[in-house]
């Protein structure tokens, strides 16, 4: 099952990165849209989060920032917020692809949820190896 959450993950930031395109793409940059680039590059940088939380096996070099500085991805409460926010602020991109990528994305989150509750040892490991790995260990 965890498995399936991390690729799901993978998938759901990538998804994420490619509403931002599509609502980019053919956007003037002169014009009154000044809300569509905060909105784009909010949902950019959250997914970009969540697509190195997945993959910190890979990346050692994040490892520390993300258990420094966004340990609220290791709880229930705290991934399901942060996933729930960054695909509601996807529906604020207003294309059809995005209200897709939303409609997944919160499905997604509540899988997360469920998973984590799930196997709760698995997310203390995943956390305490991250810790590690972060601090060199």
């Amino acid at each position: 099952m965890w498995k399936v959450m991390k690729f799901m993950n993978v998938a759901n930031a990538i998804l994420c990165c490619g509403a931002v395109v599509e609502r980019l793409n053919g956007e003037s940059l002169t014009g009154n849209n000044t809300d569509t680039y905060v909105i784009a590059m909010y949902v950019f940088a959250f997914a970009t989060l969540l697509f190195c939380y997945e993959t910190v096996g890979l990346f050692d070099f994040v490892a520390y920032l993300l258990a420094d500085n966004f340990g609220f991805l290791y709880t229930v409460t705290g991934r399901l917020g942060f996933m729930l926010m960054t695909n509601v602020i996807i529906i604020s991109l207003g294309t059809i692809f995005a209200y897709c990528v939303a409609g997944i994305g919160i499905t997604n989150a509540f899988y997360n949820a469920g998973v984590m509750m799930y196997y709760p040892d698995w997310t203390r490991k995943m956390m305490e190896d991250q810790t590690a790995a972060a601090n060199g260990k």
